[in-house]
């Protein structure tokens, strides 16, 4: 049955009951009329879907499983299905289950935009809001879904032939990933499953009854102990060979170990399940490990409540325009979920895991009265092509939902107030800096520096014949975008008026950087043959800002550079062609964005740079413009840092974008005459000029950035050399690291780096897709060189090279030990928490004593006084 999310107004539900139950008395005696009215009678007051037909669905919240994958775990023992024989790679997403996500994708899509349209097509960018824990499966789940529920959305799909058809390229963020990880290490809840659960006397007769069992398995895995808590660990891989998966591999490749027949493995299997069982068996253990995200869940339904009720909200607001918010997660996040909502069967002892693509949805109701109630649904797994309402403990039978109030109260007692401190974590900061290999210099790193110092003194160059490229890092612009801010007295170029939004990347920004991405991929796999096109996926890594245009841009950069890469692609019908999902990551995303909260650069800038007389001078000449400007565009306090905004969107105005809007969609300003215009973008470039202008100020802002380059190289250098050196094991495969970022990061890595030409007082920014590569190559006799490449913007077709300043002149190379010897002087040594904030606390720390001296003179003199009053009477 279709049910609209808007439908007139029903019969009063009361008036219904009153006539059904007048004529249930007549037909009492006539059972099976009785039966048939009854029936008609459950169609009129519910439907599959659960909806009363006046009732209007306002959000919804879901959190999927990952679709198949290959095994987490390896059975020591089993070289034949050990780590290394797996395709994509350990613990990755199969061809099946990106098949599976899209079908869930497709599930979702027509649930939520046609037969309960919550989401509206036309406006489906703005509505929807995904999250996925920092997994390559988890994210890749997610593209794979939302290729599926966006396929029908063809207004926001760029157009131009290479462009993968059908598909749109959809942010997905994975900040507060821990949220995501029922397992994160939490003292307090290790303490609270060994007290309540591990130590109890069921939990121990099991292990005990099974002792001889678990010693068989140890002796024929491997693996040094086995118990209940881990068997896991042996099911997790039998499992999978044993369903197989034919579009990734051949029965004949991963065959079952020799010592697995049906017995054994029907009985790894049901202690696997009791595992399950005892795994979040105590209320106050579920609480730490999940309620955080329970709590976020129903935290978001009382935002949404709030933006439905509240007439002063801003109908632009994000919680106001949010219809649809996902969560790419992991079986342990819907079982514990499951439990906590007290559904039965899935507190059982003996419980399976939810399989993979299964999905709850959390739907926010809006009754007839301005009510809020809530319905829970479950999708069990992949062959499922139904949701199922699921009743909630404490809450109204089925089908009713149920009030939101009512929810939320329940649910009380799985709020956490401060989860490190519950936890027993320390309090102390949270480290943004990596292990570092800098600052811990031995001899041998000295004796590398005086050959170094040798080599350049007898003008030795480091360069070889046959050099190899073994490491690209990549740091790009995004595309074209929307402006970034409201200019309030520009009607006809308000909010609202520029598609999708604010801040967007656009159609022409999503071209640029597919552009991008065929040129990089011409480089790094054709021209330069480092990145193997069919296994292009295992030696790649992408980063980007937590920003949707970042993150867009990364996508659209990635259909390029893949966009001849086949061998990973699904081939089932309506699957973008010649698409290859490829995940980006936004964990640290900090060290991506220059202007973040930093007190020390603040001061340091207002003190070497803004209090100079030539900055100076620019605000006091330019005063009546600056106020003309505020009359103009309704902006307050315009200055020399902030005159961007209006350049901003002057320049996008002026540029135009053909794919995205018509001219007359946004006309020019009648004041913006070219005297001004022209006005305002110089003062926007002396502005630009100023903002790093400082060697300090570009260590705090960028240093964190250069060393965790710097850092990867020398990561690199020791997988290829053996050095002694911390060399993850990741490092060895990784080929190509990519960052989308923004202007602010190349400038600032092209000052850091000595170029005279951004090093001017009055300097454009970066353009759109502009790209900065950073090449490290091994010589002939293994020692490393790096070479620095520029792209100016979305015209460029090559990459010029860089002088990049205290290195060898071009075309020589910078050998890696002079490039970091340079640079170490914007390295951040210890924390940049405590760099950032140590300036502002010393200031801080001398204002008190200033303080705490002043009251002090005043009680002293107030005490004196009295002293002094008493002596004279």
């Amino acid at each position: 049955m279709k049910v609209n999310q808007k439908t007139t107004k029903a019969v009063n539900s009361g008036t219904l009951i009153k006539r059904a139950l007048k004529i249930a008395g007549i037909l009492q005696n006539n059972a099976a009329m009785l039966k048939i009215f009854v029936w008609i009678l459950s169609l009129e007051l519910y439907n599959p879907s659960g909806v009363q037909s006046a009732f209007t669905l306002e959000m919804v919240q879901v959190i999927w499983r990952h679709g198949h994958r290959t095994p987490t775990r390896f059975i020591a023992s089993d070289a034949t299905n050990g780590e290394d024989t797996w395709i994509p790679g350990p613990r990755e997403l199969t061809k099946k289950g990106m098949k599976q996500q899209f079908l869930l994708g497709r599930i979702l899509s027509n649930r939520y935009m046609n037969e309960m349209p919550v989401v509206d097509k036309s406006k489906a960018w703005q509505q929807i809001y995904i999250r996925s824990s920092n997994f390559n499966r988890t994210i890749l789940s997610a593209l794979s879904n939302l290729a599926a529920f966006m396929i029908n959305v063809t207004s926001l799909q760029p157009r131009f032939n290479e462009w993968p058809k059908r598909w749109i390229p959809i942010p997905i963020h994975t900040e507060d990933d821990w949220i995501l990880k029922p397992l994160s290490y939490c003292p307090a809840a290790i303490k609270l499953q060994m007290d309540n659960v591990v130590l109890t006397e069921e939990y121990q007769e099991i292990e005990e009854n099974n002792t001889e069992f678990f010693k068989f398995l140890q002796n024929v895995t491997g693996i040094p102990k086995i118990n209940l808590a881990n068997i896991y660990v042996v099911h997790d891989s039998l499992q999978l060979i044993k369903e197989g998966s034919p579009e990734d591999w051949e029965p004949e490749d991963h065959p079952w170990p020799a010592w697995v027949n049906e017995e054994i493995y029907q009985k790894i299997e049901y202690l696997r399940r009791y595992g399950n069982g005892y795994l979040f068996a105590n209320e106050n253990v579920r609480r730490l490990r999940a309620g955080p995200l329970l709590q976020e869940i129903i935290s978001r339904m009382r935002d949404k409540a709030e933006s439905l009720t509240n007439e002063k909200q801003n109908t632009n607001s994000w919680i106001h325009r949010l219809k649809y918010y996902a969560y790419s997660a992991h079986d342990l996040n819907i079982l514990i979920l499951l439990q906590m909502l007290g559904v039965k069967e899935w507190l059982e002892k003996n419980v399976d895991m939810p399989g993979f693509a299964s999905c709850l949805a959390f739907e926010l109701w809006k009754t007839d009265d301005n009510l809020l109630e809530v319905k829970i649904f479950l999708r069990r797994g992949p062959l499922d092509s139904n949701f199922e309402q699921i009743q909630v403990h404490g809450c109204p039978l089925l089908p009713n939902g149920c009030p939101l109030n009512l929810f939320e109260e329940i649910n009380q007692k799985y709020v956490v107030h401060d989860w490190n401190t519950e936890c027993g974590l320390s309090s102390a900061e949270t480290s943004y800096h990596s292990f570092s290999i800098i600052g811990k210099k031995d001899l041998v790193t000295m004796v590398r520096y005086f050959a170094e110092l040798l080599l350049i003194l007898l003008h030795i160059t480091h360069t070889s014949s046959t050099p190899t490229l073994e490491l690209v890092q990549v740091i790009w612009r995004h595309g074209h975008r929307t402006p970034m801010r409201r200019v309030t007295l520009l009607k006809a170029n308000d909010t609202n008026k520029w598609i999708p939004d604010l801040g967007e990347l656009t159609k022409k920004g999503m071209k640029q950087q597919f552009l991008l991405g065929t040129i990089l991929a011409n480089r790094y796999m054709n021209q330069i043959p480092l990145i193997e096109t069919n296994t292009a996926w295992q030696q790649i890594y992408i980063r980007s800002s937590n920003y949707n245009r970042t993150i867009v841009s990364a996508l659209s950069n990635l259909a390029g550079f893949m966009h001849n890469s086949t061998s990973g692609l699904p081939n089932f019908h309506d699957w973008p062609q010649k698409w290859s999902p490829i995940p980006v990551h936004t964990e640290e995303e900090w060290k991506l964005r220059m202007l973040r909260e930093c007190p020390a650069a603040v001061k340091v800038k207002k003190e070497k740079v803004i209090a100079t007389a030539e900055y100076q001078a620019f605000e006091t000449n330019n005063t009546e413009f600056f106020q003309f400007l505020q009359n103009m565009t309704g902006i307050s306090n315009i200055n020399l840092e902030n005159i961007y905004l209006i350049d901003d969107s002057l320049q996008l105005i002026k540029e135009g974008s053909p794919e995205d809007w018509m001219p007359e969609d946004h006309p020019w300003p009648i004041w913006a005459t070219d005297e001004v215009y022209e006005k305002t973008k110089t003062l926007r470039q002396h502005g630009n000029g100023f903002l790093f202008a400082d060697e300090e100020i570009r260590r705090l802002r960028g240093g964190p950035l250069l060393q965790e380059v710097v850092e990867r190289m020398r990561q690199k250098e020791a997988s290829l050399t053996n050095k002694n050196l911390i060399s993850p094991k990741w490092i060895h495969n990784l080929k190509y690291y990519a960052y989308s970022a923004h202007d602010l990061n190349i400038l600032i890595l092209l000052q850091m780096f000595k170029v005279e030409e951004w090093l001017q007082k009055s300097v454009s920014m970066p353009d759109f897709a502009s790209c900065l590569s950073i090449e490290l190559w091994r010589t002939d006799n293994n020692t490393m060189e790096v070479k620095v490449f520029q792209r100016l913007g979305p015209t460029e077709m090559v990459f010029q090279p860089v002088q990049v300043g205290g290195c060898p002149k071009l075309p020589s190379a910078c050998p890696l030990d002079q490039f970091e010897k340079v640079f170490q002087k914007y390295f951040i040594k210890n924390s940049w928490i405590k760099e950032c904030t140590a300036q502002s606390a010393a200031t801080s720390s001398l204002q008190h004593s200033f303080l705490f001296a002043g009251i002090f003179c005043l009680i002293y003199w107030i005490l004196s006084e009295e002293i002094f009053t008493k002596l004279t009477i």
